[in-house]
Formats: structure tokens, C-alpha cells, sequence
């Protein structure tokens, strides 16, 4: 490699790296806070401490509400249970006053929670969680996700996140009715969409007192001499207490789907349940509007008009003279 190609490759690795990289994490503690028993008007305080890695730069980090992974819900926890859990939507419960926050590494806080753990934290924040006076009965879960930034005047420095640890919090709602998780399909409805799609609409009946994430899975459908024809499954709705939920999912074949009878076996899922239900239905025939070209009726001129007019003069005339 002679000199020429060697300042060459020099340039574009200057070009391409950025001034100064500062590799970092973040994270909050405790990993999962328990905020104990709370009661629907209440308002309780939730305490997140920010911890920063040893080289990071100050930063600016806003505090946003994600729901906690579904996979948190199939299994019990030292305090969540999800048998006696709610899946409502609780994003509007947290609000954080300050928002964003400014993390200095240089600050340091200790803190020691119930438990006896000891942390060594840079920040921290507080949020205020609300409880609506119609909530849900029993466990709620919830997760806040941190997105980090240099504060304005920083500039040249490239930022590079390796690790960005979610804080979750944990509380029970308590109330005169106990949290039941049930439900359990009520229909099957079919609708033909086109000739090559089919909608198939589940109803699903939330018969508990907590709100469930219901999906259809395994729903099969077998023509009129029992052979399979589709598997088919859908992404989770949110059904309320006492309410029903359509729950739909989608038959398409790049051929033509016949009309007739057919059966299908419909299995729906919320975490803790499942219910079945098998019914017989009628793919409708699908329906074409004509679609020909308009037809242009052409209007001939009004001679009479004319003849009655010209009439209509010589009376005049006669009349007159």
C-alpha cells in the first residue's frame, strides 16, 4: 500500500468516527418496585432512582410510561399474582412533574429501601400514580423506559448507549369485589369481504371483573366434507368487565374461496383462561356491482318549438293587420 492509498484510508476513518464516543448505561432502581396496596381516588407516590455508568456524560433523560411485556403476566412474581391481575390500560394513571430531568454523574445519592438493599444512585425522580375510582380490582403492572440525551450546548460529542435497563412497578387495587379473570365466546359471525377474503368475527364475552387481552388461536376451519382448509390467529384485544369484544381474524387464498357451509373451531386465550366453541356457518357468495359503461342518450333538437313559435307570429300578424 503506497502512501497515497494509506492518507486515503486515514480520511474516510476520521470521516466516519465520530470526535468523541462516550459508550454508557442506565438504569433505575429498585429493578421491580413494589407499590403495596392502593385504593380507587388515591394517589400514591412512585420514587425512581436514576443510575448512571461511571463515564457517561451529563445527560438529559425523559421518563416515558410503556406497558410491561406480556410475558410478565404468565408467570407469578414475589408480589403479582396474574390470576388475580388486570391488563387495563393504566397509561394515563403516571405523570412524572419534572419531565425531562437532568442526570449529573458527579451527583450521588444513597438510598436504602425496605428490604435493606442499599443503592448508589445519581437522580432521583418522582412520579405521582393516580388510581381512577373505577379500577379494576387486584394486581396491575406497569413499566417506564428512559430515553437519554445530551443537554443543549453539548455538542461534538457522539453518544453511544449500550445499555438501557426498564424500571417496573407493581400494585394491588384493592376493593370490595374480589379481581376474577373469565370470559368465554359467545358467537361466530362470517362476512365475506371479496372473493379471495373472509372475515371472521369471534365474540368474546368478558364475564370477570378485570379487564382481559383476549386472542383467537388455533381458529380452524374445516369445509363441508371435514377437511381442514385454514388455521388462522389473531393479536390480542382489550375487553372490559362485562363487556364483548370482537375479535376478528383474517381467510385469504390467492384462489377463490367457495361459498357453502363450514365448521369452525374457535379457541381464544387471555393469559390465566382460554373458552371454545365450534359452529357451523355459510360462506355467502360474493357479491359483484356491474360495472358497464355509462350510456349517453343523446337529445335531439326541439323542431316542434320552432313550428309553434313561427304559429304563434303569424297569429300576431293576422290579428294585427
Amino acid at each position: 500500500m503506497n502512501w497515497k492509498t494509506s492518507l486515503i484510508v486515514f480520511i474516510m476513518l476520521l470521516l466516519v468516527s465520530p470526535v468523541q464516543s462516550s459508550a454508557l448505561s442506565i438504569g433505575a432502581a429498585p429493578g421491580i418496585a413494589n407499590l403495596g396496596k392502593v385504593y380507587p381516588g388515591q394517589n400514591k407516590l412512585v420514587d425512581v432512582y436514576l443510575i448512571l455508568s461511571k463515564d457517561a456524560p451529563p445527560l438529559l433523560v425523559t421518563l416515558n410510561y410503556v406497558p410491561a411485556h406480556i410475558d410478565f403476566f404468565y408467570k407469578n412474581h414475589t408480589h403479582f399474582i396474574p390470576a388475580l391481575s388486570s391488563n387495563e390500560d393504566i397509561s394515563s394513571w403516571l405523570v412524572f412533574p419534572e419531565n425531562p430531568v437532568l442526570v449529573l454523574p458527579t451527583n450521588t445519592i444513597i438510598h436504602t429501601f425496605p428490604n435493606g438493599e442499599v443503592v448508589k444512585a445519581n437522580k432521583k425522580v418522582t412520579g405521582i400514580l393516580h388510581i381512577p375510582e373505577d379500577a379494576d380490582p387486584g394486581y396491575h403492572v406497569g413499566s417506564i423506559d428512559f430515553s437519554p440525551r445530551l443537554p443543549s450546548g453539548r455538542q461534538g460529542t457522539g453518544l453511544a448507549t449500550i445499555a438501557i435497563t426498564r424500571f417496573l412497578f407493581v400494585f394491588y387495587v384493592e376493593k370490595n369485589e374480589k379481581p376474577k379473570r373469565e370470559g368465554k365466546i359467545t358467537d361466530i359471525e362470517v362476512y365475506r369481504e371479496s372473493d379471495k377474503r373472509v372475515r371472521i368475527d369471534i365474540l368474546f364475552r368478558n364475564t370477570g371483573t378485570d379487564t382481559l387481552l383476549v386472542r383467537a388461536d388455533n381458529v380452524k376451519i374445516y369445509n363441508n366434507i371435514g377437511l381442514l382448509e385454514k388455521t388462522l390467529s389473531s393479536g390480542y384485544v382489550r375487553i372490559k368487565p362485562k363487556e364483548t369484544g370482537i375479535i376478528s381474524v383474517y381467510w385469504y387464498n390467492t384462489s377463490k374461496i367457495e361459498s357453502g357451509d363450514y365448521r369452525i373451531e374457535a379457541s381464544t386465550y387471555y393469559i390465566t383462561g382460554s373458552s371454545f366453541k365450534e359452529k357451523y356457518v355459510k360462506v355467502p357468495q360474493a357479491v359483484f356491482v356491474p360495472t358497464g359503461k355509462s350510456i349517453t342518450i343523446k337529445k335531439e333538437f326541439p323542431w316542434w318549438l320552432i313550428v309553434i313559435i313561427i304559429a304563434l307570429v303569424c297569429v300576431l300578424i293576422y290579428w294585427k293587420y
